[in-house]
């Protein structure tokens, strides 16, 4: 019985020595932790991106096409020789890049052989005018003698008649008959002579009259021939090729210079098609693609000028073609008004009036993302706004949107992944 009282002692003794122990414990890691500094509290900071912004806001918007072509002189001349020759002269000026003025000799063909076929037309028609009036002499006699053939053949006939009647009376004799009859034979004979050789001389005429036709035909040739031995420029004309040098021989047809009006430019544009359809203006009763592109203004500007001034103005004077494979339409506009000094060979763009667009907006194209969104800026945060593009113009497009008016656009979007609602600042002004 001693024995359970104590070994129950024991245990309670055990298990108060390990609580005391546990509470010792506790109590000095308790005092060594006051020791301990506190860690600092780590506070979560929101990050702020920096960003490029720019204010819209409705307006009216005139549409202008676009398109870009080089200008080209409207007015090309390709001199050819006419006549065949030996070049005699040509025009010191006549080099490549050099202005030749109006009137001006570009070159000469030597002209000695069509000057002698000249003077030998000249001749030739007044020898056969000479012939002519000879055979018409010799006709005016030989009618005039007719007339008085005439006159004897009456007079011989009466004879013939009386020497007959005084035969048939008894009076006469049978050789006086005969005698009448010849001489009347002989007056008639020679009536005949007269008027063959009358016949004659008029169908000589008429020949010789042909001759002076044809001679004058070959005089007229010739005299052109000799005026085509000279070449004059026809306007004040820039040479832009030359195949032509002295002592060459010249044959009808071989092209010799190449000559550009400076002062007449063009300049062939390539406008999309839809585009035409959708922004140029059309009238009611015309329903023809090209009708609303012809006639309508175009400005021109030098690609290469660093102001992007206006550099001349004009009009769509031409249709050229329409592509349907690629659904483009070849145009000329013609150079009307220029505003700087131009030149064969600049490259320009071309804008082209269309139609006004009314309350849209105008903004860059480098805003707009892929899915057709604009990051907007509404109390410093970011607001993702759906729009809907209408057309291209240059780097802005013009688009609609009922939730733009007065927003604030971010234009370099350099957020990777951008929602509503990241926190965003603009950027300092430089």
């Amino acid at each position: 019985m001693s024995e359970q009282i104590s070994s129950k002692k024991l245990i309670i003794l055990r298990v108060i020595t390990a609580l005391l122990i546990l509470v010792a414990g506790e109590g000095l890691r308790r005092y060594l932790a006051s020791f301990k500094k506190a860690p600092a509290k780590n506070e979560s900071i929101e990050k702020v991106y920096t960003v490029k912004a720019l204010s819209v806001s409705k307006q009216d918007h005139n549409i202008e096409l676009e398109g870009y072509g080089v200008i080209q002189s409207s007015e090309t001349i390709n001199i050819s020789a006419e006549i065949s020759g030996v070049i005699s002269y040509v025009n010191p000026k006549v080099e490549t890049g050099l202005t030749i003025n109006k009137g001006d000799i570009l070159f000469k063909i030597d002209s000695q052989d069509y000057e002698l076929a000249v003077e030998r037309e000249e001749v030739r028609i007044k020898t056969l005018k000479l012939q002519i009036s000879e055979l018409q002499t010799d006709i005016h006699f030989s009618k005039e003698n007719e007339k008085v053939l005439k006159k004897q053949l009456e007079l011989g006939k009466n004879e013939l008649d009386r020497q007959t009647q005084l035969h048939k009376n008894g009076v006469g004799s049978i050789s006086a008959v005969e005698n009448a009859r010849k001489a009347l034979i002989n007056m008639e004979s020679s009536l005949i002579l007269s008027g063959q050789r009358v016949a004659t001389a008029e169908s000589k005429v008429k020949t010789l009259m042909n001759q002076i036709k044809e001679s004058e035909v070959a005089l007229k040739l010739n005299k052109r021939n000799l005026q085509k031995s000279v070449i004059n420029c026809p306007a004040t004309l820039r040479v832009t090729s030359k195949y032509i040098e002295k002592g060459q021989l010249a044959t009808p047809g071989m092209k010799m210079i190449v000559l550009e009006n400076d002062r007449k430019l063009e300049i062939p544009v390539m406008i999309s098609g839809p585009d035409v359809i959708n922004w140029m203006k059309q009238e009611k009763d015309k329903t023809n693609l090209f009708e609303s592109l012809l006639k309508s203004k175009a400005e021109i500007y030098w690609t290469e000028s660093k102001e992007s001034s206006l550099l001349a103005s004009g009009i769509m004077a031409r249709i050229e073609k329409y592509d349907s494979g690629n659904r483009m339409i070849k145009g000329l506009v013609e150079i009307s008004d220029l505003k700087a000094v131009a030149a064969p060979g600049m490259f320009c763009k071309v804008k082209i009036a269309g139609k006004k667009l009314d309350s849209v907006y105008k903004v860059p194209r480098v805003a707009i993302t892929k899915n057709n969104q604009l990051l907007t800026i509404v109390d410093e945060r970011i607001k993702i706004v759906k729009v809907k593009p209408l057309f291209n113009s240059g780097d802005f497009q013009i688009i609609e949107s009922a939730e733009l008016s007065g927003s604030v656009l971010v234009l370099n979007n350099k957020l990777a992944n951008p929602v509503e609602g990241l926190k965003v600042q603009l950027e300092a002004p430089e």
